[in-house]
């Protein structure tokens, strides 16, 4: 199972450029996501569409969002499990505690996607494989 960070999730639903790749390299695979993803992406299609970009832009994409989801496309796993690990690991490879959220939760399976480089770095100091869609 890969491990899907926020920034892939972004990546497809709001189809940014190497939206493909994430359709064909990553979500033909066994996939989760933090629950903590819903709301990253929230986030930034709304400061996306206060940008100029379009509301129903947004809407579209949060609706696809939500149906990775409820179709079981992606598996939502519970924050709180990787809450105490990341807390540990932000400092220690420097990064903000919500990407360490995200490798701590792929320390389970190995295999993190991911469109932050500096993430994919820590990530792989500690073994995990990344794939790094820019």
């Amino acid at each position: 199972m890969i491990v899907l960070d926020a920034s892939i999730l972004l990546k497809y639903v709001a189809r940014e450029p190497g939206w493909i790749d994430v359709e064909q390299r990553i979500l033909v695979r066994s996939c989760a996501t933090l629950a903590l993803a819903f709301t990253e992406v929230a986030q930034a299609l709304e400061a996306l569409a206060r940008r100029g970009g379009s509301i129903e832009r947004a809407r579209v994409a949060a609706k696809a969002l939500s149906e990775l989801a409820r179709s079981g496309v992606v598996r939502v796993l519970e924050d709180w499990r990787y809450v105490p690990r990341a807390l540990e690991l932000a400092p220690r490879l420097r990064i903000p505690v919500a990407e360490a959220m995200y490798i701590a939760a792929a320390e389970e399976s190995r295999e993190l996607a991911t469109c932050v480089r500096r993430q994919a770095v820590a990530a792989r100091e500690l073994g995990i494989e990344v794939i790094l869609i820019s």
